[in-house]
């Protein structure tokens, strides 16, 4: 018999969000055996879809609450041979937002995935949180959703210590387990075109995150320490380029530091999210300040000096054994020590064998995580 998963909190517009749904998608020739993985028709393009071999939940979403019974209407025969899920036939959700619940978040979204959970719990779903960050929760309103959110969760994982606190100051019987992030699963093999044109290159990843999610002076900081960081990889001859994986003000925000710079800075926007991390891992250095742009490249052995802008980004360095790499956008002088001191073909043989050590274990670690859900999923 056929059983059918959905994944949620997950799009095409942020690579990093759409290679965990790659990651997921993948589990069905392993540990999700037997199962489906589906996603709502508006968190995907098609193509996104087609890439990563997952199916379509059918939900008319401009007719509100009456869409999602519309879909039911649509007759099986229809809908099997176009890859369709009617919501009534989903019966676990998996849930992979990444960063979605917290203070430090819009509450409209939150509000409205408790909503969802509470329906899908009266429609008996099981429910999983994947490995993401979480908290802090420190306002009564976001305790509230958070503590609500989480009653109806058959077993939610943490991906760090900070986020696994906030998840059992909640108060709930829910289970709470620690796991990393299960991106690092998904292997690649780079193609020749892109070894030629990326390796032994620098690779900067920007995040405009680290100009609206902090104070203005913060902000000005982080813009600095990138066009120093730039202007140095300049000087060192490494050919430095933007990996754009994530919204248009990424674009914008490397616009203007080529306009500071006095050169266009080349950026390179992959639409498929396993290029990403095909280029990613042919580069000698990364310089990131997107989470799953330091997953990819540390789980592939490339050393990555980090700059970041909540609790995730320690927590990341420090599973890679890597926390010496992240750096306070308030001293560029660190940060340029650092370059240079990865650019060294010795240093850096040193930090790719150390982190591919640490990658086996995140990976196994990973496995035991999907081994847990699949034992929930087949209650």
């Amino acid at each position: 018999m056929q059983h059918h998963v959905e994944l949620v909190g997950v799009n095409d517009i942020n690579k990093g969000a759409e290679l965990m749904l790659h990651a997921v998608a993948r589990q069905q020739a392993d540990h999700l055996r037997g199962w489906t993985v589906s996603v709502a028709q508006d968190a995907t393009s098609y193509e996104a879809r087609a890439r990563a071999g997952v199916r379509q939940r059918v939900w008319f979403d401009r007719l509100g609450p009456v869409g999602l019974r519309a879909g039911d209407l649509v007759p099986r025969r229809v809908r099997e041979p176009l890859g369709l899920v009617a919501e009534r036939e989903v019966s676990a959700v998996l849930d992979a937002s990444g960063f979605a619940y917290s203070d430090q978040q819009r509450r409209e979204p939150f509000e409205a995935r408790v909503a969802a959970y509470r329906r899908w719990r009266r429609q008996g779903k099981r429910i999983v949180l994947l490995p993401q960050a979480f908290g802090p929760f420190q306002t009564a309103a976001t305790r509230r959703l958070g503590a609500d959110l989480l009653s109806h969760v058959d077993l939610a994982f943490a991906r760090d210590g900070d986020s696994f606190t906030a998840l059992a100051s909640l108060g709930t019987d829910t289970p709470v387990e620690r796991a990393p992030d299960f991106t690092g699963l998904v292997h690649v093999e780079p193609t020749t075109a892109q070894r030629q044109r990326y390796g032994e290159r620098v690779c900067v990843v920007p995040n405009f995150r680290m100009i609206d999610r902090v104070p203005a002076g913060a902000a000005d900081a982080y813009r600095e320490v990138l066009l120093a960081a730039f202007r140095e990889l300049d000087r060192l001859g490494t050919e430095p380029f933007a990996l754009i994986v994530n919204t248009k003000k990424d674009v914008s925000l490397i616009a203007s530091l080529s306009t500071s710079l006095g050169r266009e800075i080349e950026r390179v926007e992959p639409d498929d999210p396993l290029d990403v991390k095909r280029i990613l891992g042919v580069c000698d250095l990364v310089v990131g300040s997107r989470f799953h742009g330091l997953v990819s490249s540390l789980a592939q052995g490339v050393p990555a000096v980090a700059l970041g802008w909540s609790h995730k980004y320690p927590a990341l360095m420090a599973d890679y054994g890597c926390g010496d790499l992240l750096f306070d956008v308030g001293d560029p002088a660190a940060l340029l020590d650092a370059l240079s001191a990865l650019l060294d073909p010795a240093e850096r043989a040193r930090r790719r064998a150390d982190l591919l050590d640490r990658a086996a274990g995140l990976e196994a670690a990973s496995h035991d995580m999907w081994r847990r859900v699949a034992g929930v999923l087949r209650r």
